[in-house]
Parts: structure tokens; C-alpha cells; sequence
């Protein structure tokens, strides 16, 4: 009798846990969740599987170029599934349990153990694990971020690695040693790894420098100006980032470095303990936005045949397209504006996931307006502007007013459970 009634409490137990089922999969939600409709949309939309888009061009292009300039030495692979343990996106990767891209705030997370990857960098010690030395990985990356033009919780990131032996780099040493002076300015004073040997690392990073050189130079122009400098990654030891002038301006192209060996899978010490690899990463929709003039990043998840049309002629080998935009629909502007306990720490990325989660795509940007600290009640007001602007047709002012009502209702319901605001001082202004 008692074990009978044990087993069905366990029975309604765990019957009680909710669950959410994503890509196929159910998975147990708890304190952590924080994956919204919004962005759930984005996991079936496969935008580099879509011939004439801008991103799978520019994937195309990169190919092209290292089967010409590196024939048989890359592989590449593109990895559609964004789910990822916790442990594989943060832990393996050397990522403190304090750095802030672990928090619900900067990540998406299932629950407390699976999370949407945040950069393509987690699926490196799977690959390697594979036996493949030199590789290439591609695929959607999610991260909580700013609305406005050139951001999105999502975008397309794509991963390189590149492992050697001590001597493979040494037969190169000759081909490389005019570089010392590039590389030791680029890796400035930064401490190397204690097992390198540091002749060896100058080499990779040589090996690292003049294969991007070449890559920036095909998707930018052979007179391209580039410059390197040090910079941090808790995964790479050096690390230095890459730039391009192009436009009368400076663009970040590529995060690399030398992977910290304890990054590195088992199985590529096992089979060479002085093993040594170097890694970058690069951001599609940036290098994407530039080349073909597009202003505007929601663009990419348009079905409007008016924008994928523009690139279904592209020619494998000639300049990038650059987008005509068809039309400028006019913005509409709404504020909206709540209290909080000057205690409390609000993070904007809040506001932006129920804006998103609200109005997807319709909303262009949403910056601070205004803030002050209200003495009588010892409070912070904060005041943001919502531009609502469609990229596909005329927004009615009707169709805003309705958004902007329920996003102050969500606003209202979120912020206050999770902040305890002033739930009678939440203002929005609608044009009726």
C-alpha cells in the first residue's frame, strides 16, 4: 500500500515538471527557460540552404576559396542543429561560471543543462574527435542582444581550426619569417601558454595570418588594408582580432587565436602531445551587410521576393551584388515608459525579448530616450522609443496601437514579477 501510493505521488511528481517540445525534441523546463515563441520560430528557418540567399553566397564564396588557394586540406561542414549542453557551450570551452554570456540575460537557455549555442566554437572538440585536423564549421549562433539595425538574437557564425605538429610548422619557418615583426606586434604583451614553445606559436599564428589575409583579400579586394591587434578570448592564448578598411572605415572581420590546450580534445594529444592549433571565428550577416550594401539585418529572414530576387543572379566569380532597396515604408514611433526600485539591476535585454516576442521583425529599433531618479518614491523611470517599421508594407497606426497595448500588458505582467515595478506607472503613448 505505501509503495503503491509512493508510486503514484512520483507519477504526479513528474507529471508536474512542464515541458516544451523544440525541434522535435521535449525538454524539462525550469528557472532557467527563457526561450521564447519568438525565437523558437527561428530554429526551422535553414537560411544557408537557401540558394540566392546573401548568407549562402557568401558561404559558397569562402569555400571556393580555400578549395582554389588550400585544395583537399579544409573540410566543411555546416552544423543545423543549435542545441548544445551547457557543459559543451561554456564549460569546455574554459568559460568562467562568472563571465556575464552565461547569464539568462545574455543567453538563451531549454533549462539549466541545454541551452541554444552561442557561438560555433562548441561543436570544435566534437569535430576533432572525428580525427579531422583542418576544418571549417557553419551554422546559427543565438544570443540576447540590442534591437536595432545591424543586431538580431540570431545570426551565422563560421568556424575555423587548423591543428599542427611542431615540425610541420618548422618545415614553414622559412616561408614565414618575414612576418615575426606582424605577429609579435599583434600578440603585444600577452602571456603564452607554458607548454608552446614560442618559436612554434609565432609560426602558427604566422600559418593563421597569412591565411586570412588571403580570405579578407578575395571577399575584399586585393589592395584591401588590414591591420591586427591583441585582444581576449578565454578559449585562445594568444588572441588577436583581424580588421579590414573597406567603406572609409575599420570593420572587425575574425576573433582568432591559439587554442588553450586544454580546449583541444583527448584524443589530438594522444595522438601528438606537442599538438598545436589555431582557431578564428567570423560573423556572416556583418561581412554579408557590407559586401552587398544591405541596411538592414532583419533583410536576411525576408521572403520578400523583391530582396532574395536581387541575388538569385549572382555569378560565382563577380563582385557581390549590392541590394537595391525597393521601398523605405515609413516608421512609427511609440514610448513607452515603467518605474523600478533603484535596487533592482534591470537589464535592457529584458524589455527587448518581450518587444521581439510581441512584435517580430516590425520593430526596427528601440533605444533610451529618457531616465531619472524619482526622490519622492525612490525610484529609477525609464523611458524607451520603439520605432516600428515594416521592411514588406505601409504599419497602420491601428495595427502599432494594438502592439503597443499588448506589449504594455506583457511589460506589466513580465517586469513586474521579476522586479516588483510599479505596476499603476507603466505609460505608453498611443495615437488614437
Amino acid at each position: 500500500m505505501i509503495s503503491a501510493c509512493r508510486r503514484r505521488f512520483s507519477l504526479q511528481t513528474m507529471k508536474s515538471i512542464p515541458t516544451r517540445t523544440i525541434c522535435g525534441h521535449e525538454y524539462e523546463m525550469d528557472s532557467m527557460t527563457n526561450i521564447t515563441p519568438a525565437i523558437a520560430s527561428r530554429l526551422s528557418h535553414k537560411l544557408l540552404s537557401q540558394p540566392s540567399s546573401p548568407l549562402a553566397l557568401l558561404w559558397r564564396r569562402i569555400q571556393r576559396h580555400f578549395d582554389s588557394r588550400h585544395p583537399g586540406v579544409f573540410d566543411f561542414l555546416r552544423h543545423d542543429d543549435p542545441i548544445v549542453p551547457v557543459q559543451q557551450n561554456f564549460d569546455e570551452l574554459l568559460i568562467p561560471a562568472s563571465h556575464p554570456s552565461r547569464s539568462p540575460n545574455d543567453s538563451y537557455y531549454l533549462n539549466r543543462k541545454m541551452m541554444l549555442r552561442t557561438h560555433m566554437t562548441a561543436h570544435e572538440r566534437e569535430v576533432m574527435a572525428t580525427g579531422r585536423k583542418s576544418f571549417f564549421l557553419v551554422g546559427d549562433v543565438y544570443r540576447r542582444d540590442q534591437i536595432d539595425c545591424s543586431h538580431m538574437p540570431v545570426f551565422h557564425q563560421l568556424e575555423g581550426v587548423c591543428i599542427f605538429s611542431p615540425d610541420e610548422l618548422l618545415s614553414r619557418e622559412a616561408e614565414y619569417s618575414h612576418l615575426v615583426g606582424e605577429i609579435e606586434k599583434a600578440i603585444g604583451s600577452q602571456v603564452l601558454q607554458v607548454e608552446h614553445d614560442p618559436k612554434i606559436v609565432k609560426l602558427a599564428l604566422a600559418d593563421l595570418y597569412v591565411t586570412l589575409h588571403g580570405l579578407m583579400k578575395t571577399l575584399f579586394g586585393e589592395n584591401s588594408r588590414i591591420r591586427w591587434q591583441e585582444t581576449f578570448f578565454p578559449f585562445t592564448r594568444p588572441s588577436t582580432e583581424a580588421e579590414v578598411f573597406y567603406d572609409n572605415r575599420w570593420l572587425e572581420v575574425f576573433g582568432s587565436g591559439i587554442l588553450q590546450r586544454q580546449v583541444l580534445h583527448p584524443s589530438v594529444l594522444e595522438r601528438d602531445p606537442n599538438a598545436i592549433a589555431w582557431a578564428f571565428g567570423m560573423g556572416l550577416e556583418r561581412v554579408a551587410m557590407v559586401l552587398h550594401g544591405i541596411n538592414d539585418i532583419r533583410l536576411f529572414w525576408s521572403q520578400d521576393d523583391r530582396f532574395i530576387s536581387q541575388f538569385s543572379s549572382q555569378k560565382e566569380d563577380s563582385e557581390p551584388i549590392k541590394f537595391v532597396p525597393f521601398s523605405k515604408y515609413p516608421p512609427i514611433c511609440r514610448d513607452i515608459s515603467f518605474y523600478l526600485p533603484t535596487t533592482r539591476d534591470f537589464q535592457p535585454n529584458e524589455l527587448y525579448e518581450i518587444i521581439r516576442d510581441v512584435a517580430p521583425d516590425l520593430v526596427e529599433a528601440v533605444t533610451l530616450a529618457d531616465e531619472y531618479h524619482d526622490t519622492k518614491i525612490n525610484r529609477m523611470s525609464m523611458c524607451y522609443r520603439i520605432v516600428y517599421r515594416s521592411m514588406e508594407k505601409t504599419l497602420t497606426d491601428t495595427l502599432v496601437n494594438n502592439l503597443q497595448s499588448e506589449l504594455r500588458a506583457r511589460v506589466t505582467r513580465q517586469l513586474q514579477q521579476s522586479h516588483h515595478m510599479m505596476a499603476d506607472r507603466i505609460f505608453s503613448n498611443l495615437d488614437l
